[in-house]
């Protein structure tokens, strides 16, 4: 998810030269496929459910309650505040910001299909997370191997 994000930050830089989140106002309307994948990922690193990052969060999170871990419970559900309270805003701004002017930007198919292609991770390994042969499954035959 965060490689993703990175990608979509260098194709706003290559497409448009934006550096600042002040210079994304509206820049979903020129650039939708990136900033539509950005929001996405944004989702995912927040911990939305069904992304793959709700996933994580969620194993991590009971197991840190069965261990009565509470004060790393605490911070992990203190990341994922933090990635919301600086990921949203950028989302907000580059959809409901003035509208950016010029045309349509978004990359070329060539560039674009990375940042597709971990977006469409970030969802298929949150919906089949626990199918056989996906990680949560292998995650749990390791761990019966330990006696857990």
């Amino acid at each position: 998810m965060k490689g993703g994000l990175f990608l979509c930050a260098g194709l706003l830089l290559h497409q448009l030269g934006v550096r600042r989140v002040s210079q994304m106002a509206g820049v979903a309307r020129r650039m939708p496929w990136t900033m539509g994948t950005f929001t996405l990922l944004s989702l995912g690193m927040i911990g939305i459910p069904p992304l793959s990052g709700f996933v994580t969060k969620w194993v991590i999170g009971t197991g840190m309650a069965q261990a009565g871990a509470w004060l790393s419970l605490a911070v992990l559900l203190t990341g994922a505040l933090l990635a919301a309270l600086y990921l949203m805003p950028i989302v907000h701004t580059a959809w409901f910001g003035a509208r950016a002017e010029g045309p349509r930007a978004d990359p070329p198919a060539r560039t674009l299909i990375p940042v597709l292609a971990a977006a469409a991770l970030t969802v298929l390994l949150g919906i089949g997370a626990a199918l056989p042969g996906f990680p949560l499954q292998v995650a749990r035959l390791a761990a019966s191997g330990f006696g857990g």
